[in-house]
């Protein structure tokens, strides 16, 4: 599989990915996410779906998940190895409870 069926394996699934790297890594609303959290979650990810990838692709491929994951809205850019996730989906339970006794 070349490089661009990589990007687009993981860019047409984001929400999958989100979904994955929640699962597996500490996300939610309005944390910081780090550049090599980013990098090991699309490792992770590539690998569970038996794809191999050098070190030098991975780093090519997360700069292109992490541009299209601010270019949707969940990323906003803190720094450049550095970004806060905005979606309320992943609030926590407690983000819940107070969003809604706030209402």
């Amino acid at each position: 599989m070349d490089m661009k069926a990589k990007i687009s394996l993981i860019n047409s699934q984001l929400d999958l990915f989100l979904e994955f790297f929640k699962a597996n890594y500490k996300l939610f609303n309005n944390s910081n996410v780090f550049r090599k959290d980013v990098f090991y979650a699309v490792k992770r990810y590539l690998e569970i779906k038996n794809v191999k990838s050098g070190f030098t692709e991975l780093e090519i491929i997360t700069d292109s998940v992490v541009s299209e994951l601010k270019n949707k809205g969940y990323f906003l850019e803190l720094s450049p190895i550095t970004w806060r996730l905005i979606n309320e989906t992943y609030n926590t339970s407690a983000q819940r409870v107070v969003i809604e006794s706030a209402k």
